[in-house]
């Protein structure tokens, strides 16, 4: 886990640290287009490949991980085409519903982004099979700093620049690693019988997997939009900023204790190991530390150091920040541990889950922007109700895996 850590860290690091730079470069409305972009490609991206890549570390054959892989990239091509004419025909009510003009013209990022996304997936699936922590780590960094290059050399473009940066950082991250795991696995073509009784083993990633993914990202980004299409690409992009800021040093630390555990406990599991539960409760007891420490820093100086450090416009985004960081520590000591659902075939608990999530916080938020609520009741409301949801979550995992304990 070191090895991913220090490479999410000087990613993720330089994306934070070249924030105030960003912030000056463009508009708090750029960041509010970058917002739409990014949950829109992050919903169509967590289905483009029917959830294949989330199997590719369990067969214990390379050969069956290849066709998983392969058929995972098939789905992404075909799917990333259909998303392109879907998005061409609806860029007309895509920027009148957000107020957006800039999305008229910017609606082929959507695909490109859904499309890196995905194929990022499926690049990291294989990685974690391997358990090449060096390559990953690389990647994590690579990302990073294409990402904030990008951005900073095409912000004269506008928001073309912000909101094409991440998709840049990725795609060269990933074409930058991708070569290993195909080293190891070889060249040669998978036979369509073993495609065939592969994903026939595997049946249940595609019945389940992509709705679970789909549920689960909508959970996660359709609040983002919601907000964005009550209030505006103006407060979308403070609230964005501030979803960036904390969501940062977050996904820097439970991304790599994910991409570990992941990889610790599909081993586990193709050794018929008992103590399932344990690992689960010391990953996310591990966490509790610096999600706390996190949520106690925010909440008493947030406003004041987003002054400070991205300038007295964006003061409004620190007092968003004191809301917003109770969920992304509960985030942070959940995430990682999620993975116990779809590894131990559960994604029937999984997509319930994630159908309950999307339905109890975007529905919650719906109803407070039909009662006229204010930014911050908004951002109230959908604290309450995400923090419900993850609570409920880490039960759900903890069972799952003492049920699978007792079994053995």
């Amino acid at each position: 886990m070191g090895k991913i850590l220090t490479g999410s860290v000087i990613g993720q690091g330089v994306v934070l640290l070249a924030s105030p730079l960003l912030t000056r470069l463009y508009t708090p409305s750029g960041f509010g287009t970058l917002a739409v972009v990014t949950s829109t490609s992050a919903m169509v991206g967590a289905v483009v490949t029917l959830g294949l890549e989330r199997a590719v570390p369990l067969p214990r054959s390379h050969t069956g991980a290849r066709a998983l892989a392969r058929s995972a990239v098939a789905s992404l091509v075909a799917w990333s085409i259909v998303v392109a004419i879907v998005a061409y025909l609806g860029r007309g009510a895509l920027a009148e519903r957000f107020s957006a003009p800039g999305l008229f013209d910017l609606w082929w990022t959507i695909p490109c982004g859904a499309a890196a996304i995905g194929g990022q997936r499926v690049i990291a699936a294989l990685l974690i099979r391997h358990r090449a922590h060096g390559r990953i780590a690389q990647r994590n960094a690579v990302q990073g700093i294409v990402q904030v290059v990008s951005g900073v050399v095409l912000a004269p473009t506008g928001a073309l620049g912000l909101v094409l940066a991440p998709t840049v950082g990725r795609l060269v991250a990933s074409l930058g690693v991708g070569a290993g795991p195909r080293r190891r696995d070889g060249h040669g073509p998978v036979p369509l019988r073993v495609v065939r009784a592969t994903l026939r083993r595997y049946r249940r990633f595609v019945w389940y997997t992509p709705g679970s993914a789909l549920m689960n990202v909508a959970g996660q980004q359709l609040p983002w939009l919601v907000i964005a299409a009550s209030q505006g690409v103006l407060v979308a992009g403070l609230v964005g900023l501030s979803v960036r800021v904390l969501a940062t040093p977050v996904g820097v630390l439970a991304e790599a204790v994910a991409q570990s555990f992941a990889g610790l406990f599909a081993e586990r599991l193709r050794a018929a190991d008992r103590d399932l539960l344990p690992l689960v409760v010391r990953t996310s007891g591990r966490l509790l530390v610096p999600a706390s420490c996190t949520a106690v820093v925010v909440v008493v100086a947030g406003p004041e150091l987003f002054a400070l450090v991205f300038g007295e416009s964006w003061r409004a985004a620190g007092e968003f920040a004191r809301v917003l960081v109770v969920v992304h520590a509960l985030q942070l000591v959940t995430s990682p541990v999620s993975q116990v659902l779809p590894l131990l075939e559960r994604q029937a608990t999984q997509l319930g889950w994630d159908v309950g999530r999307t339905l109890l916080v975007t529905g919650g938020l719906l109803v407070a922007v039909v009662a006229g609520a204010s930014t911050p009741v908004l951002l109230m409301t959908y604290v309450a109700l995400a923090a419900t949801a993850y609570a409920v979550l880490w039960v759900l995992v903890a069972t799952a895996a003492r049920h699978h304990d007792a079994a053995r």
